[in-house]
């Protein structure tokens, strides 16, 4: 079987489909810490998704309006934001471009593609390698007008099959067809996704392991608080999850855990914002949920899990899926229980023998 190799190229330009590069655990960060280290890559030009007014005032409305623990997302998304769109996350190589579109225009219109080929003119790209992670703001117009040496196109997972993209599913479908045809590399770490891609779009679709990816270094220190606080909550063994809670979780399983071992901690890191996990578990005395926090800090509570897990009901969704968290977790040395790899009634079972070679080795 031939080597992974992952794409580069003097002058890169990517596109992502969202506006969290740099929250916990996101793929396109570990291509961008690889670019990033690569001698042969002068510059790499992220765009992220275009932002309307109106959606900086519904992320400021529910990060003070939301309990503390659910606000922090968007508190954390708003910080984020700012910073890039100020500058101040851009390095010598690497420059994050974000788009805020006047009231009452489209954020991907016109005006929007035009502002794209300004930046990439302004940084003096000649024929990029373009990284497209889709759904995401580019079309076959503004690629040609790119002029890219090469397009390469990264499947995350099925956008189409989140709650909440039902309307979307055939606009998404079309840009899907659109740049797998258009694309000299096509790519994913799911092999769930590889096969029904495969199938749907007949097109040959390379494995992108995430163990070809670099591990994110960290930004910054965590919060000496934040670190003193988990290290002093840190009284009975740990079970924790790192990531979004939102429509993935087996929230049965996970519930009946939790009411069976009332010696044992959850600690929860990451999104809970229209979670029913966390609307269910919230109260239970031994659920600990700390939001959504900074990579520092989200590692810095991680280091005190004594198991990690992920909790994943099998379904669609997460088929299309292939969680980089198993190698954050791995990095971390921590054992891993997957309810991917098992049936909820084994769940219990690997969770104990898990802790008790993690406590008593």
């Amino acid at each position: 079987m031939t080597a992974f190799t992952p794409p580069t190229g003097r002058h890169i330009v990517c596109f992502w489909k969202q506006n969290d590069l740099g929250l916990w655990g996101r793929r396109p960060d570990r291509w961008i810490a690889q670019w990033a280290q690569d001698p042969g890559v002068e510059k790499v030009l992220v765009f992220e998704a275009p932002v309307a007014s109106t959606l900086l005032q519904q992320w400021l409305h529910l990060s003070t309006t939301l309990d503390r623990t659910s606000a922090s997302e968007f508190k954390l998304m708003l910080n984020q934001w700012l910073s890039k769109h100020l500058g101040q996350c851009d390095t010598a190589k690497v420059q994050y471009t974000t788009y805020l579109a006047p009231d009452g225009e489209n954020a991907a219109g016109s005006a929007y593609l035009r502002w794209v080929m300004q930046h990439v003119e302004q940084a003096q790209l000649v024929a990029p390698t373009l990284v497209l992670w889709p759904a995401c703001f580019v079309n076959p117009a503004l690629i040609q007008a790119i002029g890219p040496s090469s397009v390469v196109v990264d499947l995350v997972d099925d956008q189409r099959l989140f709650p909440g993209n039902e309307s979307q599913v055939a606009s998404m479908t079309a840009q899907y067809r659109s740049l797998i045809d258009l694309a000299g590399r096509v790519m994913s770490n799911s092999p769930g996704l590889i096969a029904s891609f495969e199938a749907e779009f007949g097109r040959p679709i390379e494995h992108a392991p995430n163990s070809a990816l670099p591990m994110m270094p960290n930004p910054q220190p965590a919060s000496p608080a934040l670190l003193a606080q988990a290290c002093a909550l840190k009284l009975r063994p740990v079970v924790g999850y790192v990531g979004n809670m939102r429509g993935r979780m087996d929230t049965p399983a996970l519930l009946a855990v939790m009411a069976r071992h009332p010696e044992w901690d959850f600690w929860f890191v990451g999104q809970t914002q229209s979670s029913g996990f966390y609307q269910a578990a919230k109260q239970l005395p031994n659920g600990r949920f700390w939001g959504a926090l900074a990579q520092a800090d989200a590692q810095a509570v991680m280091a005190q899990f004594d198991v990690a897990l992920i909790p994943f009901k099998q379904d669609a969704l997460v088929n299309s899926m292939s969680p980089i968290k198993a190698d954050n977790y791995r990095s971390a040395n921590l054992p891993v229980v997957s309810l991917l790899e098992m049936t909820p009634e084994h769940f219990d079972h690997a969770l104990v023998a898990a802790l008790t070679r993690a406590i008593d080795p």
